[in-house]
């Protein structure tokens, strides 16, 4: 069984997407409790997924991906125009 530590540290796509289906739920709830409203939260994660996906090949082995996937989400309703 592999930890998520190794699952964030591989570049590959299937793990990306383990990682985010592992976590993906308490990031989306989440933004749901920071952006107010479901359609922005969605909008919000799907931001999040992407800029997740385009620097993961080269975030250095994480011990707490989730921590990761929350940190990045965080901004992600601050940002988005109401």
């Amino acid at each position: 069984m592999k930890t998520d530590a190794t699952l964030a540290r591989n570049s590959d796509r299937d793990e990306y997407i383990q990682m985010v289906d592992d976590h993906g739920a308490a990031v989306l709830a989440m933004l749901r409790r920071l952006c107010g409203n479901t359609p922005d939260a969605d909008d919000a994660f799907q931001e999040t997924a992407v800029r997740v996906w385009k620097s993961f090949d080269r975030q250095p082995p994480l011990r707490n991906p989730r921590a990761w996937l929350m940190t990045n989400s965080n901004g992600s309703c601050a940002i988005r125009p109401r």
